[in-house]
């Protein structure tokens, strides 16, 4: 950014078009330092947060988090959920989750199918994009992370970390693998403190709200 600003400063006349990439340059590098700041407020803010654990299903919070999801992007997202009822701060556990769709969307094309199951507590969020590099998956969940073939697309390197905090907040854990046929997937998994009556009694979710 810095560099931009003094290209800008010290040669006044520029063309228009070196100019225009120059403006281009400095408001994707504005975008991405506003993102940061979001990212690390929120973290803190998450942290220091007065929510209460309560009841809640989490096959309605997975809904909510894929209708968010749909209106943000085109890619088609399916869900299969159960209903698992757990004690959590729900806020949270929307924005884990969240996180994870977003992070699929981000690695897949445009269009391109994104599938959510949830059964037992266990959510796993499946993409058909490019994958992990092997030597990356030790690693995704770490803060401010970023891989090779990330660090061209907008992000912090925060949404993932978060997702493992809200796990281990949770008692479960988080992992990545690549699907064999291509694409990744995001195991998510939540131990802590299932609701006493859990019904299963229930149908499962099957695409709630159809294909996205």
């Amino acid at each position: 950014m810095r560099a931009n600003i003094d290209t800008l400063a010290r040669h006044p006349n520029l063309d228009p078009e070196t100019r225009s990439r120059v403006v281009e340059d400095l408001d994707s590098e504005a975008r991405e330092l506003t993102a940061l700041t979001e990212e690390l407020l929120n973290l803190v803010t998450e942290q220091q947060d007065s929510e209460l654990a309560r009841t809640c299903d989490l096959a309605e919070v997975l809904k909510r988090a894929v209708d968010r999801a749909s209106r943000r992007s085109d890619h088609q997202y399916s869900l299969v959920a159960e209903p698992f009822l757990l004690e959590a701060r729900e806020g949270r556990l929307l924005r884990a989750v969240g996180n994870l769709l977003e992070n699929a969307a981000k690695f897949s094309p445009a269009g391109s199918a994104i599938e959510i199951r949830e059964s037992g507590g266990v959510i796993t969020v499946r993409d058909h994009g490019v994958g992990f590099t092997p030597s990356d998956i030790p690693s995704v969940f770490r803060r401010f992370y970023r891989s090779d073939s990330a660090r061209a697309l907008p992000g912090s390197g925060l949404g993932l970390a978060i997702v493992a905090q809200v796990a281990e907040e949770c008692g479960g854990e988080v992992s990545a693998q690549n699907a064999e046929d291509g694409g990744a997937i995001m195991t998510f998994i939540l131990k802590d403190r299932p609701a006493a009556e859990t019904d299963r009694s229930g149908a499962a979710r099957e695409g709630s709200h159809g294909e996205r």
